[in-house]
């Protein structure tokens, strides 16, 4: 009689990255409705659907970006991980300002591989993140948000002409 064993992998980052993440200048980059659910109905409130790159701060000082992807899908980075997205948005936020009861829902999304945790060096909340060419560009990583920023229709916006206005 043969019996089946199941592997249970090990997860690449643990609870020991996330506290050092913490203690060093490292920010979570993906959807932030994964690991802002906390925070998520002032997040909305906030967010203005501008298609930019702008900086956002929640009524208690903690600081993000966000941008509108045009639609839920995935998005790839240029580091290989393919940002998951269901709110129509990816955002940067420092590893320390995500609430403690988000801290497994952060986790689970950078093990499966549908966001990510960068350390950005001297960098401070206003320069983490910055859109260009239909690309959202932090640190040495950029995220291709696709042909959605470069077309001038119902659906997206030309930002050339935008911020000609």
């Amino acid at each position: 009689m043969t019996t089946a064993t199941a592997t249970i992998a090990t997860p690449r980052y643990t609870t020991t990255d996330l506290l050092r993440w913490i203690d060093t200048n490292s920010y979570y980059v993906g959807d932030l409705c994964y690991t802002m659910e906390e925070d998520w109905e002032e997040i909305c409130e906030i967010y203005d659907d501008r298609h930019v790159t702008d900086t956002y701060e929640l009524f208690d000082g903690r600081v993000f970006k966000m941008v509108s992807t045009g639609g839920d899908g995935t998005f790839p980075g240029s580091n290989g991980v393919n940002y998951s997205v269901d709110s129509g948005t990816i955002g940067v936020i420092k590893v320390s300002d995500i609430p403690p009861g988000n801290w497994n829902d952060l986790l689970e999304t950078v093990n499966a591989g549908i966001a990510s945790v960068e350390l950005l060096m001297g960098a401070d909340s206003n320069e983490v993140a910055y859109f260009e060419d239909g690309r959202l560009n932090f640190g040495i990583t950029d995220i291709n948000l696709g042909n959605y920023w470069l077309e001038d229709d119902d659906e997206g916006i030309d930002i050339e002409a935008e911020d000609a206005e």
